[in-house]
């Protein structure tokens, strides 16, 4: 970065280009936008190194059908359980974890050597204090597929849709039944929001250092200086992210970096998602990096002074 023969417009058209790959841009541009036809001249990194994608398409999510059927299996399982009555808190019942019990130690042992006396719809209990797919909940899950696919408006879906949605279910059920009793203090939240913030951070410092070093494998001389820089890098380097009222992800700005040093971490963000991308058109396994759209919110977990110490100077904005 202290280098003066690096190309900064260069480093801007190369991200616009990852960005254009992957079907997403940043703040400008359209995320339809296709890539453009010329080379772009990426300075030190040659384009050459690049392949084209063949063919984008967009991540896969869980069809809204399997959505419903998920809504609709922690509904009737809940009831089932005694956790949510139907006739109570409105549109939304209010659940009652304390209600949750666990299979007995003796039911679970004369099931294991009768195979009967096992979970029933008027009985329907889970074993709450072990795995998730134990003999016990899998005998529960096929009790739960005949109650759910009897019901009204339920005859048409899957066994093993609705056997699957119910074992995913159930590892909620037994977080519930992990906090039966208690209830988290406001400091408990904010301890776990600042754990999580931080821990985010740490994940997006090593995703980029890793990026960072797949592109110096291939281009050491040009980017010698920039290797002897980033090992300065720590997570209060990184910027934050708030929930919106929207639901969206809002970048938190951290103050004391420069615009140059903003634009590298951007650059190594997209080099990320270029990676990801696969050449016959999808991504490689794995969650994504969820959008994280640019705001003016300050940065509430590090101050404005957290600058780390031995960044070169063009790392800094001239407020600091």
């Amino acid at each position: 970065m202290n280098d003066p023969k690096l190309n900064l417009d260069a480093l801007s058209a190369l991200l616009d280009r990852c960005y254009r790959y992957v079907g997403s841009l940043p703040q400008h541009g359209s995320a339809s936008a296709t890539p453009p036809e010329h080379d772009v001249d990426g300075g030190h990194i040659s384009s050459d190194s690049i392949p084209r994608p063949k063919l984008y398409k967009k991540a896969v999510h869980r069809p809204e059908n399997k959505n419903y059927l998920a809504e609709k299996v922690r509904y009737e399982s809940g009831i089932l359980l005694g956790i949510l009555d139907p006739n109570k808190g409105g549109v939304e019942p209010i659940v009652q974890i304390d209600n949750l019990v666990t299979a007995s130690r003796s039911a679970l042992r004369d099931f294991k050597d009768t195979r009967k006396n096992g979970p029933t719809v008027d009985k329907f209990i889970l074993q709450l204090d072990k795995g998730k797919a134990t003999v016990w909940n899998k005998a529960a899950a096929e009790v739960f597929c005949k109650y759910f696919r009897s019901k009204e408006g339920y005859e048409s879906y899957k066994t093993k849709d609705v056997y699957l949605a119910f074992m995913a279910h159930i590892t909620q059920i037994k977080r519930m039944f992990a906090r039966k009793g208690r209830s988290k203090t406001i400091r408990e939240k904010d301890e776990d929001k600042l754990a999580r913030r931080l821990a985010r951070r740490h994940t997006l410092l090593t995703l980029r250092i890793s990026m960072f070093y797949s592109i110096y494998g291939r281009h050491k001389g040009p980017l010698g200086e920039l290797s002897r820089f980033i090992r300065h890098l720590t997570p209060e380097c990184m910027s934050g992210d708030e929930t919106g009222s929207d639901g969206k992800y809002y970048k938190t700005k951290v103050e004391w970096r420069s615009q140059e040093l903003n634009n590298f971490l951007n650059l190594l963000s997209a080099w990320y998602l270029k990676m990801r991308y696969l050449d016959y058109g999808k991504y490689s396994p794995g969650e994504l990096p969820r959008p994280r759209y640019p705001s003016d919110r300050i940065d509430t977990v590090f101050g404005a002074d957290a600058a780390t110490a031995q960044l070169p100077v063009n790392c800094l904005s001239d407020i600091t």
